[in-house]
C-alpha cells in the first residue's frame, strides 16, 4: 500500500474513535451537575425556612363576627363582612368534613402538610400549561396563607406555609 492509502485509513479510524462516547465521563458530569443542583436547592430551601414567620395558635383562630350588645345583653347589631360562628371540631358534620376533603385535599390524613405527589403533579401541569396554572397547596398551607400571607403564587410561599 502506498503512504496515501495508509494515511486515509488512519484518518477514518481516528474519526471512528472520536465518535465513541465516553459514557463514564458523561455519567460523572451528570452526577456532578445533579449534586450541585441538589446542594443549591437545599440552600434555597434553608433560606426559605430560616426566614419563615413564627406562628402561634392565636394567629390561626378564625375571627368571629363582631356583635354589639345593649346593656341588657340583647343584640343590637352584627358588624361583619362575613357572618361567622365558631364551632368546635366535634360539632362539625362528618358529611361537611368529607365534602371539604374531597374538594380540597383528598390525602389530608396521609401527609403532614406537604403532599409530594400533588406537588409533582402541579409541577408537571405548570410545565405543560404555564406557571401558575395549578397549585399544590394542601388545606394546611391554604389556612396559613389565608391568615398570615398574601395570595402570591411563589415557591417560597409554599415553604413558608409549612413551617
Amino acid at each position: 500500500m502506498t503512504e496515501q492509502v495508509k494515511s486515509r485509513k488512519a484518518k477514518k479510524q481516528s474519526k471512528k474513535q472520536n465518535r465513541k462516547i465516553n459514557w463514564k465521563k458523561v455519567f460523572i458530569s451528570l452526577l456532578i451537575i445533579g449534586l450541585v443542583t441538589f446542594v443549591i436547592g437545599l440552600g434555597v430551601l434553608y433560606s426559605y425556612i430560616s426566614n419563615a414567620p413564627e406562628l402561634t395558635a392565636e394567629e390561626l383562630e378564625v375571627p368571629a363576627s363582631t356583635t354589639i350588645l345593649d346593656r341588657d345583653g340583647n343584640e343590637v347589631a352584627d358588624l361583619a363582612a362575613e357572618n361567622r360562628t365558631i364551632i368546635d371540631y366535634e360539632d362539625l358534620s362528618p358529611i361537611m368534613e368529607d365534602a371539604v376533603l374531597a374538594a380540597e385535599d383528598v390525602r389530608f390524613y396521609d401527609h403532614s402538610g406537604i403532599d409530594m405527589r400533588r406537588i409533582g403533579g402541579a409541577v408537571m401541569a405548570n410545565i405543560t400549561g404555564g406557571f401558575g396554572s395549578q397549585g399544590a397547596s394542601t388545606i394546611t398551607q391554604q389556612v396559613i396563607k389565608n391568615f398570615l400571607l398574601t395570595n402570591e403564587k411563589r415557591m417560597n410561599v409554599k415553604f413558608k406555609n409549612n413551617i
